[in-house]
């Protein structure tokens, strides 16, 4: 947590048990606030890489606090390079090849 963010703020002064000292049991996102688990497929890497995933699509995209959907230029982006015809990728932006 950043300092004086409001996940810090929120927390109640002096009554916080340290779980890194023993004094409470280690429990992501309640004794360990915004800590979160995240499951990572190592084998994958490649396929992920070199394809662009859902979440462009369906997740807004911004920056500086503008937003904006990319739903329309991923599905051009489809058409113009092409999919993944199998495997876990299927269907989404084939990156492999750069194209001109």
């Amino acid at each position: 947590m950043l300092h004086d963010s409001p996940g810090e703020i929120a927390q109640p002064f002096g009554k916080i048990k340290d779980w890194s000292k023993g004094e409470t049991e280690a429990i992501p996102g309640k004794t360990m606030p915004k800590f979160v688990v995240v499951e990572r497929d190592y084998t994958r890497i490649y396929e992920k890489f070199v394809s662009l995933g859902p979440l462009a699509k369906n997740n807004p995209m911004g920056a500086d606090g503008i937003s904006w959907s990319a739903k329309e230029e991923y599905e051009k982006l489809k058409q113009s390079i092409g999919i993944h015809n199998s495997g876990f990728n299927k269907g989404l932006p084939n990156l492999e090849e750069a194209a001109s």
